[in-house]
């Protein structure tokens, strides 16, 4: 595809045009190109590197969007939107619902019980790392207590219902399960300017590239994709896709020795792959820290998360070369729960930013869908303030301006902690915005992109007039 994009700002220099063809950007100069491919006026906007969104999942968050949301639902209501949910369901059909948090609340069998006995329910803490299922949706999988260790077993000797860190045992468990489309979200993710994502899902493996690979092919998936996974997988067999870091999650409640963590780091740098450790606590990202100065940090290894990191940490991120993927919409959306449930001395640590960067510390921005918002802006806006949903400061330290907000997000997928500029040469992953840049970060506003290209390809486009010349 070759076009061309006529009336636009690049790197702060208005009045350019923007030539695209090969799949790359060809040149970039006054606006005076005119050699018979389509036109654009791209109205003063600036042209940007295309959004990324270095840490998600995106099969989950398909499935989420089929799901009962419960992040606002309180305890006591929870029998009833269970049952109203229900009741557009055909008889016998499962119940999928996420997202549900409540300060030193979980739930088991017999609690969801007592709410929905007659089909199988299956809710998902607002962490991911829990799945609580009820008695009919226990039977229904066959789940006994000697299946498997994310199994928990109750003071009755039977499943308690809860399944801890079990995503890819239990979907293996539901056999016949849909594969969700993608198609959706890649519509919004090119609604906002994301040209590419990370699937950091520590369960993907050969089965799971294919599927992202026929998504893909199909057109369902458009934005460029870098797969992360738990064990070993072959190079993507796309052009558009490129295999990520061996995925490390680290659990408080179970964390294995600190030489087992470093042989994995070993082994996946001796294959050529960098580490993305998944730390949400203190005492995970104190192993991780260990267990890279153990076997050493290479090229693209990553902290995810990052979700309480305190001052002392920063020094040894920063001089072991680190990245820090981290998510701040977070603040904005369990900003009120994390005021509840995190320990007062750790609530100015969480989900840091400013200070990583002033440090010299690579920062990267996410969202970690479906356990956070999709929208890169609205994230970009929560990194500006880091106000909870009541209107608290968390961590006022951390707050970025509004052009660092945005680099966080436009970095290439294997540097995530890199921003990019717009160049000759460059592969054409673009999001030209409807103003310059210096009004548009001014807002951050949600529908700022009008027009996403993904390696040459128009994949949105919101301008009203295109011709040839």
């Amino acid at each position: 595809m070759a076009f061309q994009i006529r009336n636009v700002e690049v790197n702060g220099q208005p009045g350019c045009a923007v030539r695209v063809g090969n799949g790359r950007v060809e040149a970039i100069g006054p606006d005076v190109f005119d050699d018979g491919r389509p036109q654009f006026d791209g109205g003063g906007g600036a042209v940007i590197p295309g959004l990324r969104d270095h840490h998600l999942h995106l099969y989950a968050a398909a499935a989420a969007r089929s799901s009962l949301r419960l992040d606002a639902v309180s305890r006591n209501e929870l029998g009833a939107r269970l049952a109203e949910f229900a009741r557009g369901l055909d008889a016998g059909a499962w119940i999928r619902a996420v997202g549900f948090r409540h300060p030193n609340t979980s739930l088991d069998r017999y609690q969801i019980d007592e709410m929905v006995r007659d089909r199988p329910v299956r809710i998902q803490h607002a962490s991911g790392a829990l799945w609580m299922l009820n008695s009919a949706a226990i039977d229904r999988l066959e789940i006994r207590s000697d299946l498997n260790a994310s199994v928990e077993i109750g003071p009755d000797g039977r499943p308690s219902g809860r399944i801890w860190r079990g995503d890819d045992w239990l979907r293996r468990r539901m056999r016949g399960r849909v594969v969700p489309s993608l198609s959706g979200i890649s519509r919004d993710l090119a609604r906002w300017g994301v040209t590419g994502v990370a699937d950091a899902s520590v369960t993907n493996d050969a089965g799971s590239v294919a599927l992202l690979k026929d998504a893909i092919v199909d057109g369902a998936l458009v934005q460029r994709l870098m797969v992360m996974s738990g064990g070993a997988i072959e190079p993507p067999p796309s052009p558009l896709m490129q295999r990520g870091p061996v995925k490390l999650v680290l659990d408080e409640a179970r964390l294995p020795d600190l030489d087992v963590v470093a042989a994995r780091m070993d082994a996946a740098h001796c294959e050529g792959r960098a580490v993305a450790v998944h730390c949400v606590t203190a005492s995970e990202l104190a192993l991780a820290l260990a267990g890279f100065a153990l076997a050493g940090a290479g090229a693209g290894d990553r902290i995810e998360h990052g979700a309480i990191l305190s001052d002392q940490a920063i020094f040894p991120i920063r001089d072991m070369g680190l990245t820090v993927v981290t998510q701040p919409i977070f603040i904005a959306e369990r900003g009120d729960f994390y005021r509840q449930e995190v320990d007062v001395g750790d609530q100015p640590f969480l989900y840091p930013c400013g200070r990583l960067l002033q440090a010299g510390v690579p920062v990267a921005g996410s969202s970690d869908a479906p356990y956070g918002s999709l929208d890169p802006w609205q994230a970009m806006r929560a990194a500006t303030v880091r106000r909870s949903p009541s209107g608290h400061v968390i961590g006022p330290l951390d707050i970025v301006s509004p052009s660092a907000a945005l680099a966080l997000y436009l970095g290439a997928l294997d540097k995530p902690g890199a921003p990019l500029s717009v160049t000759t040469g460059m592969v054409a992953d673009l999001c030209l915005l409807d103003s310059p840049l210096d009004v548009a970060l001014q807002s951050l506003r949600s529908d700022l992109p009008a027009m996403t290209v993904v390696a040459g390809r128009i994949v949105m486009n919101r301008l009203e007039t295109s011709a040839c010349a």
